[in-house]
């Protein structure tokens, strides 16, 4: 009976209940607003960066990729393009860069976006809400 007694005080502790774990926050979704040309570089010709003002992407697995048209861009052919790649983090937080030169930052929250471009001698405030 004793050692019973002696046994049972060494047992160990019960254990805590597992942790459960914490689902996949999620942004995907599609996105829509618009871009506002915000400032141009010194020396830049502001035609340069006027682009169309309407702003769609589809986030999917929070990521998303957006792009515009630069026809007006100088030295750059009709045709080029700038290409941001971003990604979402778990907060909401989105960031990227593009294929030319820039950078894409922001957030998602409630179901809203706001960000920012700072592309090739060009930058500009994103608006958006999920659709």
């Amino acid at each position: 009976m004793v050692l019973a007694g002696v046994l049972a005080g060494c047992a160990q502790p019960p254990q805590p209940a597992a942790t459960i774990a914490q689902p996949a926050v999620s942004f995907d979704g599609r996105y829509t607003g618009t871009v506002v040309l915000t400032g141009v570089a010194s020396g830049a010709d502001r035609s340069w960066c006027e682009k169309p003002t309407d702003f769609a992407v589809d986030v999917v697995n929070n990521a998303f990729t957006y792009s515009y048209a630069l026809p007006n861009l100088a030295n750059m052919p009709k045709n080029a393009k700038a290409t941001y790649s971003a990604v979402v983090a778990r907060d909401g937080s989105f960031q990227g860069q593009s294929d030319m030169t820039g950078v894409i930052l922001g957030r998602i929250s409630d179901g809203a976006m706001t960000g920012t471009v700072d592309g090739i001698g060009c930058a500009y405030k994103i608006t958006a809400s999920r659709s």
